[in-house]
């Protein structure tokens, strides 16, 4: 994987790891999702383990890569002043989402936000 020197990093995967990498991070982050993102750590998607599952389920492989079942259009936020009540909403809104990406105006992860540090 491409950030392993990063706190985040078992939340973040790189668009060209393999299926398998990516659960490996997902199962190690116990979040259920994953922030996919290219080069320049801007986000291409969030991608979960049931996208995967559908994915394999199609007779995709193991070895593709993750940017073949990735979902290109994630719940995000914008860097800023968002409030907790802002952000406990969105989790409210979408009860799927476990993890936000936060970027900046480049689209770059600069942040995440876990369900689970919010809502409790």
């Amino acid at each position: 994987m491409l950030f392993e020197d990063l706190k985040i990093s078992n939340l973040v995967v790189g668009q060209q790891d393999s299926i398998k990498e990516v659960l490996e991070a997902i199962t190690y982050n116990c979040q259920g999702t994953a922030i996919v993102v290219d080069d320049s750590f801007s986000v291409v998607g969030v991608v979960s383990d049931g996208d995967i599952r559908r994915f394999l389920l199609r007779g995709n492989r193991l070895t593709s890569p993750v940017s073949e079942a990735v979902n290109l259009n994630p719940v995000f936020l914008q860097a800023g002043e968002q409030a907790e009540a802002e952000i406990k909403q969105l989790f409210e809104n979408h009860p799927g989402v476990t993890i936000m990406p936060v970027v900046d105006k480049d689209n770059r992860l600069v942040d995440v936000v876990v369900r689970n540090r919010i809502l409790t």
